[in-house]
């Protein structure tokens, strides 16, 4: 049923130019160009939104709302109030304190939270799939984009361990040298999050270990760097404004009620929910964006087309 093809071929047309991160050279000074239109990826997430969103809907409650919602309603302020104090402070044992009850709960809800993107992606791209067939295919590949995060994020903390050591070594120790030091790992998360950025869609679209899908990840997104990154980046500085906006309107409303009324527990709960809510809404969009680049870049069967 799922087939293992060999390296993906992407969508290209030729063309001559001089934009080495954005086209692939050929031979002759003829570049290969990946077809990724930003308009097409935007317009493809809200029409798919508008004709699904009945699917889609509790899946964002399950996986994406309710689970933080209940990290922040459970967790005691004290706990939380001590590991931002220890952060400000910058007090190693009451961050240690803080982190042996936060880290398991936070990952938890970060594999809740994968699962949930997993299945949204299995929703948009596997055609004729539905909610329960999503799930099931989710939770099988969900092992396999566990192993490819970690294997990510330790590529990249041997990478830190390695310009932390040279830098050590040039006796580069001072606040500058710290500071290049966090632009250099920083750049490189950036680099290799949008190289990466199609995990999800490969996983649940394609039989692939956890290697084959970093590879196949990497080799999909090769010459459209910069056309991936503007489509995140444009959402991700809409989301920021649209969240800020409504956590002003309706979250200032929602507690200003509930103290006039004398239930300020109620209105802190009724603001998470709030919160969270918009917070998953705007996770589904980038779930969808995501896989609206994927199947621009790629063969992956499209659900709805």
């Amino acid at each position: 049923m799922w087939p293992r093809p060999g390296l993906l071929a992407s969508n290209a047309s030729i063309a001559f130019g001089f934009m080495p991160d954005d086209k692939l050279p050929q031979q002759g000074g003829i570049y290969l160009v990946k077809r990724l239109s930003i308009e097409e990826v935007f317009a493809w997430t809200q029409s798919f939104v508008a004709r699904e969103w009945r699917l889609l809907i509790p899946v964002v409650l399950a996986f994406l709302v309710f689970p933080p919602l209940m990290m922040d309603l459970l967790v005691p302020q004290q706990v939380t109030a001590g590991f931002a104090s220890a952060v400000q402070t910058q007090n190693p044992q009451a961050f240690a304190a803080a982190m042996r009850i936060l880290l398991p709960i936070m990952a938890l809800v970060l594999l809740i939270a994968t699962y949930g993107g997993l299945t949204i992606s299995a929703i948009a791209l596997v055609p004729g799939i539905s909610v329960r067939e999503a799930l099931t295919l989710a939770l099988r590949r969900l092992p396999i984009m566990v192993g490819a995060v970690l294997m990510v994020a330790a590529a990249q903390l041997v990478l830190a361990t390695i310009l932390t050591v040279i830098f050590a070594a040039m006796h580069q120790v001072g606040a500058g040298a710290q500071s290049m030091l966090v632009g250099i790992v920083m750049a490189v998360s950036l680099f290799a999050t949008i190289r990466l950025i199609t995990l999800a869609p490969m996983i649940v679209t394609r039989r692939v270990s956890v290697t084959s899908a970093i590879r196949e990840s990497w080799h999909i997104s090769q010459g459209a760097f910069w056309r991936i990154m503007a489509a995140v980046m444009i959402y991700a500085i809409g989301a920021m404004v649209v969240m800020i906006a409504l956590d002003y309107a309706v979250g200032i409303l929602l507690t200003l009620s509930a103290q006039a009324v004398g239930a300020a527990e109620l209105g802190r709960a009724l603001t998470a929910l709030f919160q969270r809510s918009v917070g998953g809404a705007l996770a589904l969009g980038l779930h969808l964006l995501i896989a609206a680049i994927f199947r621009q870049l790629s063969d992956a069967p499209i659900r709805g087309i």
